[in-house]
């Protein structure tokens, strides 16, 4: 294996959390140290590609204090990212609590300050009922299909200071862009 894919691993650590969406509403935060996902083989997520993810770090300061790095972007990305996959937005305070109370739970995960290294979190959506066809958001809400939001975590240590070669993408012209 080379050494990159070391540093990228998903290891486990205690806890993520979950939010479920049911029947027009969210409930209620849960802790769950299980890593494995129950879901339908119908699942909206799985047949439509309702699905979408953000990813933020929490860094470790010299106080010994934890701070996530700038969740009200990564929380606006996601609600923008949920309007357009037809799922019902997160506020954004409970996008930031559930950011928050997931590194508090993981705390002895986040590696100390200055060894470049970072709590990655990543908030993942995805639609979790089953359905077969194609629904505007209205139809799937009032059907009680249900939206799952998991803030995963993961120590990070970062690939700069791996003295690794960083990969960049270059695309020849811009891409295309179409509003929905």
């Amino acid at each position: 294996m080379p050494a990159f894919l070391a540093l990228v691993q998903f290891r486990p650590t205690k806890s993520h959390v979950k939010l479920t969406y049911k029947n027009g509403e969210w409930g209620e935060m849960e802790f769950v140290s299980e890593p494995y996902i129950k879901l339908h083989i119908g699942a909206t997520s799985l047949h439509y590609g309702q699905a979408c993810f953000e990813g933020l770090k929490a860094f470790a300061h010299t106080d010994d204090s934890v701070h996530l790095f700038r969740p009200l972007e990564n929380a606006k990305r996601l609600q923008s990212s949920c309007e357009r996959t037809m799922m019902p937005v997160v506020p954004h305070n409970k996008f930031i609590e559930m950011c928050r109370e997931v590194v508090k739970d993981n705390m002895a995960y986040v590696p100390p300050y200055g060894s470049n290294g970072a709590l990655y979190l990543r908030p993942l959506m995805f639609g979790s009922g089953a359905r077969i066809g194609l629904q505007p958001a209205e139809e799937v809400r009032a059907g009680g299909a249900k939206r799952r939001l998991l803030i995963a975590n993961n120590p990070f240590h970062s690939l700069r200071s791996s003295n690794l070669p960083l990969v960049a993408l270059l695309l020849p012209r811009p891409l295309p862009f179409r509003s929905l």
